[in-house]
């Protein structure tokens, strides 16, 4: 991708936000004419999602009839309602609606972002993905919601986290689940110092920043399928071979551009994953989170099998408009683009 090189200027601003809007537009849709309900869910929730590498934004609000200040969370994603209205028995529904995750203020990321999710019942992570790839190229179409012109390849690689890592570092990831068995092989291939953090999830980051995001950013686009059973999220893990999980990661120019699974169905072992992040949590010294109960109430008796993605809408219009931030294609972001103006004097000076 390259970007322009000339001075940007306002007119270019009101183009790349335009477009952003338009492809907004054209994926809704495309998501309608494949039989998606649009539907629309709570922003403010009275729990966030436990991932222990997401840092949610809360606050505190009267709530009329109760004593004292209650806490908040704005979502991170739209996932827990919209698996509550699986359960209720709509079979393929969609939002594209605001998320907030706390972070930094890098290019490719801004703390409140436009996330498009949708979801259908009795499909596989894998139908699934083959489907969010037709649906890719068709909202990519040539139009003005795609002013540089964005190619989406006809055929898109997929490359398991095994082949991947296997590639970059020489090591078979999903062997190397328990203890300190990944820190010990990589410290063994001189890719770890002695002092660095040794569980699984962190010798995993470590190892993708420095060996396999130099790959990614090499290429257009690719599949990451079948990622370590760790890594699960909240996906199943893969029926034929507990060591990986059915999820899926699409990268494009080295940017993750949506993440998808086979869902998990037992309320149980929803609760199960959440108390082992909680514990994460805790041990990181990370802010303590409430047990989300009332997704939990509102898939009580269960989710039928299902499949679901959530794709970065932003980081897409930030491709189609052919730039490298997604500040460019945002009216306002954190990213503060004047400097505030001084506190008003005194009168003593």
């Amino acid at each position: 991708m390259t970007a322009s090189t000339h001075q940007t200027t306002a007119d270019d601003r009101r183009d790349w936000i335009r477009a952003r809007f338009l492809l907004v537009d054209r994926l809704r849709d495309v998501l309608r004419g494949r039989g998606y309900l649009q539907v629309d869910t709570p922003v403010l929730l009275p729990a966030p999602a436990t991932d222990p590498f997401i840092a949610p934004l809360s606050l505190a609000a009267e709530v009329p009839g109760r004593t004292g200040r209650r806490a908040f969370y704005l979502r991170t994603s739209p996932e827990f309602e919209l698996k509550c209205l699986l359960a209720l028995g709509l079979p393929a529904v969609f939002e594209i609606g605001r998320v907030f995750r706390s972070g930094d203020l890098g290019g490719h990321h801004n703390p409140e972002f436009l996330m498009a999710e949708w979801y259908r019942t009795g499909w596989t992570y894998r139908e699934l993905m083959d489907e969010m790839l037709e649906i890719l190229r068709d909202v990519l179409a040539p139009g003005p919601h795609n002013p540089a012109g964005f190619v989406f390849p006809e055929e898109v690689p997929r490359r398991t986290i095994d082949e991947l890592f296997s590639r970059c570092t020489g090591i078979a990831v999903s062997e190397l689940q328990d203890g300190e068995a990944l820190w010990d092989e990589a410290r063994r291939r001189g890719l770890v110092e002695d002092g660095s953090p040794r569980t699984f999830h962190e010798v995993f980051s470590w190892l993708w920043v420095e060996h396999v995001d130099p790959y990614l950013a090499e290429v257009d686009a690719v599949l990451l399928v079948d990622w370590p059973a760790a890594l699960a999220e909240l996906a199943l893990v893969h029926p034929e071979n507990p060591k990986l999980a059915c999820r899926f990661e699409l990268v494009l120019r080295g940017i993750e551009m949506a993440n998808g699974y086979s869902e998990l169905t037992s309320p149980q072992e929803y609760r199960d994953r959440f108390a082992a992040d909680l514990r994460d949590r805790e041990e990181r010294g990370l802010a303590s989170l409430p047990m989300p109960e009332d997704f939990l109430d509102g898939i009580t008796d269960g989710l039928p099998p299902s499949a679901g993605v959530s794709l970065g809408v932003d980081r897409l219009a930030m491709l189609a408009c052919g730039r490298r931030s997604v500040h460019d294609v945002l009216r306002w972001s954190w990213r503060a683009r004047r400097t505030a103006p001084p506190p008003p004097r005194t009168a003593d000076g």
